[in-house]
């Protein structure tokens, strides 16, 4: 359940990591805007289909705690 790629909607993206580089608090992974023309080797995902995810997962909580 946890490795099902339907729950989400990605888009193929090049990333890169950017970080605050004085004090390393902050962070985050934004598309690369240098490998724009570059095949992608990265999936970001831009949907979660919450109400489906949520459902499966409750119904594998009440087989698991039964």
């Amino acid at each position: 359940m946890a490795v099902d790629p339907t729950y989400v909607t990605t888009l193929d993206l090049n990333m890169q990591v950017t970080y605050d580089r004085e004090s390393g608090d902050y962070g985050r992974t934004i598309g690369d805007k240098a490998k724009l023309l570059e095949p992608t080797i990265s999936k970001a995902a831009i949907l979660v289909d919450e109400k489906r995810f949520v459902h499966d997962f409750q119904q594998l909580m009440l087989k698991v705690l039964a």
